[in-house]
């Protein structure tokens, strides 16, 4: 919903003018509206606003309840149950926002009140009378918070872009040389950013810190709980069916109107099918975003879509504003840099920018909130029966980080890793290896059900990944990303079924969900296998342009020397270039997306 921005100074009075300077840098992540306030004299505290609860000034931020002071990104779903159990202890809110319950029960409560919080965000809050301040992320790591820590001071921030206004950007080459092996689709460790001192608070985190600075307390409420109890499809179909019409009523509660995106696959079928109904009886008429891929290109997804709304408005009417972006627009110089801007971090895939294209012309028709399906596939088994995924990660009986390694250093990323320098491959392998075994190592060893483990693992990498990028493609564009299937309601009775509840047939896992939809969409529909979306396109000869256009400078580039072999940046394409750049899917633009990536991370960022 917004952008914060917090420094606490362990020495001088905080410079407001450059802190002003530093929160303009995220003002894309809230246009509305922008404020500091000094909540004590070595302290600031700066907002930016996207006005999704409570539309009025009521309830802007920093916001203040009895002498403390709140900041927050995000989104606290079940506000209205919390506040009828504080206005049951003797509270009383002159808003009808999310802010002042959080402000009023973090005030009465403490850390622990977060625990009952459903919702996506990151907090801010500090404390008067114990002249402590609070930080936190909600359960799931929907909502990012960045920090900064030196013997001067202390810096939480929504964006990177505003903690380099005082840390001058150099790059984290273990997260560097960790990705290149990995590839984008598994991510680094939760806790690193891209650049060196600046890290990111781990999922379900609370912190607690003095007014120095110092963190005096730290507590992880975010372990899930896998411990099969329930074991019964006939008791879990129904029950999850009534979850999901639940976490609908919470998830589009929204003063501002909210879009849908869909792509006609099984998630956001789900979404669409079970945010309708909710969002008539809120605002009436509902835009739709869906997608096909240029005049030529692949259309499935457009046409499922069709389907999907047909069936609907066979049962709801005419209720839809649909409208089609066309995926398969032109890349360019400038593509590459705002997408390295929006997220801080190397472009490693296409798909960042396309998407990135696809939130801007939902900001131009003023659309601040949308629902998506992301995040069903690591919760729901949606890679399952994709064989490789077990056959590979878990062999010989063990589950352990030289499986995965083995699997992308071996298999998946061989021919690509040939473009690299040897000492450069070698130092990848030891940085991907640390990172894997830190998360494998994570999983709890009660859970011994390989689908399970895998699915830990799934929760701590890619899906941590994918939920950075959702965030960043959409609030660079000042839109609120939600992902609904990943409710902390949902996932918890998720977890606790056994996993054939989720595995019932080849259809590629999320059973519950297509059980949900039976009775509802065509048969087709339910019975999609799995589609990645958005889909790549060859963009050869776009990329090439680009590289064209900017080789003087990639071929003398330090960083790209020192990562790539000099026959690759002189020219991808030469003799017997074109066998080099398998990458994963096949797409043979992937080595040459990679290298402009990191080119334009390093001229956005490290020149």
């Amino acid at each position: 919903m917004c952008g914060i921005l917090a420094l606490i100074s362990q020495t001088d009075r905080p410079d407001k003018e450059k802190f002003s300077g530093a929160l303009e840098k995220q003002k894309y992540r809230g246009p509305d509206g922008s404020r500091i306030v000094e909540v004590t004299p070595s302290a600031l505290f700066g907002f930016n606003r996207l006005t999704i609860q409570d539309l009025t000034d009521k309830s802007m931020q920093p916001y203040s309840h009895d002498g403390n002071w709140l900041i927050f990104n995000g989104e606290i779903y079940n506000f209205k149950e919390m506040r009828d159990d504080l206005i049951s202890e003797g509270a009383s809110f002159g808003t009808t926002g999310d802010t002042e319950v959080l402000a009023v029960g973090l005030s009465m409560h403490g850390p622990d009140f977060i625990k009952r919080l459903n919702g996506i965000f990151a907090i801010c809050f500090y404390n008067k009378k114990k002249d402590t301040y609070l930080v936190a992320r909600d359960i799931m790591g929907i909502k990012p918070l960045f920090y900064h820590s030196n013997s001067n001071q202390l810096i939480f921030s929504s964006d990177v872009n505003s903690i380099l206004e005082y840390v001058t950007p150099k790059a984290n080459e273990d997260i560097l040389k960790s990705q290149a092996f990995l590839d984008w689709f598994v991510g680094p460790d939760q806790s690193q950013t891209y650049f060196k001192d600046i890290h990111s608070l781990s999922r379900g985190t609370i912190r607690e810190y003095s007014a120095k600075g110092e963190m005096i307390n730290e507590q992880f409420y975010g372990a899930l709980d896998f411990d099969t109890s329930i074991t019964d499809y006939k008791e879990a179909e129904p029950y999850f069916k009534q979850l999901l019409e639940k976490t609908f009523e919470l998830e589009t509660r929204s003063d501002a109107k909210v879009g849908i995106l869909l792509s006609g696959g099984i998630d956001s079928s789900t979404v669409i099918t079970y945010a309708t109904p909710h969002l008539i009886k809120t605002q009436g008429r509902i835009p739709v975003y869906t997608f096909y891929y240029g005049t030529n290109g692949e259309r499935d997804d457009l046409s499922y879509s069709e389907k999907v709304i047909a069936n609907l408005q066979s049962k709801y009417g005419d209720i839809f504003d649909v409208h089609n972006f066309d995926m398969g627009q032109q890349l360019t110089s400038k593509d590459f840099e705002e997408s390295v801007r929006a997220r801080g971090m190397p472009v490693s895939d296409i798909r960042q920018i396309v998407l990135l294209k696809f939130y801007k012309k939902i900001h131009e028709d003023g659309i601040k909130v949308v629902l998506n399906g992301q995040g069903s596939d690591e919760i729901y088994y949606g890679y399952y029966p994709l064989d490789y995924w077990m056959s590979k990660f878990y062999r010989f009986g063990k589950f352990d980080a030289e499986n995965v390694i083995d699997y992308y250093g071996d298999e998946l990323n061989a021919r690509k890793l040939n473009l690299y320098q040897k000492s450069f491959v070698n130092e990848a392998k030891q940085s991907a290896g640390y990172r894997l075994s830190k998360s494998i190592s994570s999983i709890p060893s009660s859970i011994k059900e390989k689908e399970k483990r895998i699915t830990c693992f799934f929760i701590e990498s890619i899906l941590q990944t994918l939920l950075l990028y959702e965030d960043k493609g959409g609030m660079f564009s000042s839109i609120e990303v939600r992902v609904p299937l990943i409710n902390r309601l949902l996932v918890e009775y998720a977890n606790k079924c056994d996993f054939n509840i989720h595995i019932r047939s080849s259809d590629s896992g999320r059973h519950l969900f297509r059980a949900s939809l039976k009775e509802i969409l065509d048969d087709g529909v339910i019975a999609r296998p799995k589609n990645p979306t958005p889909k790549k396109k060859h963009y050869t000869d776009e990329l090439m342009k680009i590289y064209s256009e900017n080789k003087e400078k990639i071929i003398s580039s330090p960083l790209l020397k020192s990562v790539y072999k000099q026959e690759f940046l002189d020219g991808p394409l030469k003799e017997n270039g074109t066998d080099k750049m398998y990458a994963f899917y096949g797409n043979p633009d992937d080595s040459i997306i990679e290298m402009l990536g990191l080119f334009f991370f390093e001229k956005v960022y490290l020149v």
